[in-house]
């Protein structure tokens, strides 16, 4: 979000690098490529953010200045839509 013309949205994967990458980290990262494509899940995930947000008010006025006049649940459906990222953190080196 910290650029507000072009807010982006990060599904975020932390692995070892000693994991094996067919067997171990490949099937997450294609589950990760469904949730993208599942609106229920989507739906789910939008609804536990927005009552995250909507529980914490400091929080919740870190998004307003953010967002600015933009209702909050209209903006997380926005963002999910046209930005689908996914990031992998390893702790090291992977072949």
């Amino acid at each position: 979000m910290s650029d507000p013309n072009a807010p982006q949205f990060y599904l975020v994967e932390v692995e070892l690098a000693k994991h094996n990458f067919f067997s171990h980290i490949f099937p997450q990262i294609t589950k990760f490529f469904a949730f993208y494509k599942n609106h229920k899940q989507q739906k789910s995930l939008i609804e536990s953010l927005l009552g995250l947000i909507e529980k914490d008010k400091g929080l919740k006025n870190e998004f307003k200045k953010l967002i600015g006049n933009q209702e909050i649940y209209k903006f997380i459906i926005d963002l999910l839509d046209n930005s689908q990222n996914i990031l992998l953190i390893i702790d090291g080196e992977k072949k």
